[in-house]
């Protein structure tokens, strides 16, 4: 059906070069909350990246489709919104300033903050779905961007251009879509079926 499928869980696709021909190049769905970051993702078939119900950060990657390059359906489920990893355990208390050596006092940050892997980093305080500072075009048979079946989320800061409709929102989609740059396109912005948002771009 595609290349690569997200079924839960808190999945990273960073830095990837995938050439689909299927169905789609990314679907996310099952309650999954991924980090896809820096990918060059091409289907000249289908549907770059598909979300279904999920949530997550899809950021910074570059995306050509025939039909659309994020596919947005359905919002993220209720009780996956506030979820969110398990901190790390605290760290022990530092000693009274009047225990602590020069040596101890150093303002060096810990090694347990120094090495935190980005993967902890990136997914504080996602709380829905994030879809930011992409670059979407040549998509024909469908909106290069389209959010739809009460689709939310925030879409953000994204270029989209040389495709039929740039940004098709439908059938009760409430996206949150700022500061996005639509050009070169045939149609815009396409709201049908009682979509809406807040659009300011």
């Amino acid at each position: 059906h595609g290349s690569v499928l997200c079924k839960g869980g808190w999945p990273q696709i960073r830095n990837c070069n995938i050439n689909s021909t299927g169905a789609y190049g990314v679907q996310v769905e099952g309650g999954a909350k991924p980090y896809i970051f820096k990918n060059s993702i091409t289907n000249r078939k289908g549907r770059g990246i598909v979300v279904s119900k999920a949530c997550g950060l899809i950021d910074s990657n570059e995306v050509i489709a025939d039909r659309a390059g994020v596919y947005i359906s359905g919002p993220a489920p209720a009780d996956l919104i506030p979820q969110a990893r398990p901190a790390s355990p605290a760290p022990a208390p530092a000693p009274a300033p009047e225990e602590a050596s020069p040596e101890e006092s150093s303002t060096e940050p810990s090694s347990s903050t120094a090495d935190s892997p980005s993967a902890e980093r990136s997914h504080e305080g996602i709380k829905g779905l994030e879809v930011l500072r992409n670059r979407i075009r040549d998509c024909k048979s469908e909106g290069a961007v389209t959010i739809t079946d009460g689709g939310d989320g925030v879409f953000e800061l994204n270029e989209v251009h040389s495709s039929t409709v740039g940004l098709f929102i439908s059938n009760d989609a409430n996206p949150t879509c700022l500061s996005n740059k639509i050009w070169r396109c045939n149609t815009g912005v396409l709201i049908s079926d009682d979509g809406r948002g807040d659009l300011r771009n």
